[in-house]
């Protein structure tokens, strides 16, 4: 029993990782997830099927294995659409967009000039 927690705790874990790796890269490229969709959505319907986002995950590492990249389109894709939009991405990188928004809206040190 314990073993098997220990596994799903790991796979987890793995799966987090994926995503903020994932979401890293893509806020390293682009300015929002409107842009990353003019990138890649090859039809502009605002969806990235299964396919586009295999091509995507080449371009963002060419060395993920099939098995990560199927849980990373899983991750993404919460209401099991098969598909991704801009409203699912944004639901997966809640947590990521939180924090960068906390760190955003932070004061400064208050600077004395005396």
């Amino acid at each position: 029993m314990k073993t098997t927690k220990g596994l799903h705790e790991r796979e987890e874990q793995h799966q987090k990782e994926l995503l903020k790796d994932f979401y890293t890269k893509l806020r390293e490229t682009y300015n929002t997830i409107d842009d990353f969709f003019a990138k890649y959505d090859a039809n502009g319907d605002k969806n990235i099927d299964k396919s586009e986002f295999i091509k995507i995950i080449k371009d963002f590492d060419p060395k993920m294995q099939p098995t990560d990249i199927v849980d990373l389109f899983t991750l993404l894709d919460p209401q099991k659409t098969g598909k991704l939009t801009p409203q699912g991405l944004s639901q997966a990188f809640q947590p990521y967009l939180e924090v960068e928004v906390k760190t955003v809206t932070s004061f400064p040190p208050k600077i004395s000039f005396n």
